[in-house]
């Protein structure tokens, strides 16, 4: 296994675990309004009003309308692999993952 699946699966495992953890909340009534998922505070210099782009479209059709566009990731078994999709979309490469996620 590449060092860069074995990043992705522990990401993988702490976004599924923060995931659960919004969701419980989500059904004990503690999730405020106008809290999503992720939080807000894992992106940084987000900008309002927040576009979510479907997983595998072209992302420069929202950009123009709103502050930011948070968009998913595919998996793919390396690095190469997760790179090529991503940048068909004009998204960004596999670099940019850590520099961006503030929970790393």
């Amino acid at each position: 296994m590449s060092s860069f699946e074995e990043f992705l699966e522990d990401y993988e495992k702490k976004e599924l675990e923060r995931i659960r953890k919004f969701l419980k909340r989500l059904e004990e009534g503690k999730v405020s309004l106008g809290e999503i998922y992720p939080p807000k505070n894992r992106f940084i210099k987000l900008k309002e009003p927040i576009a979510f782009s479907p997983t595998g479209a072209p992302v420069w059709s929202v950009v123009p309308f709103y502050g930011s566009t948070i968009i998913n990731l595919v998996p793919r078994s390396d690095k190469s692999k997760f790179d090529e999709i991503h940048n068909l979309y004009g998204e960004f490469t596999s670099r940019d993952i850590d520099k961006n996620d503030r929970f790393g």
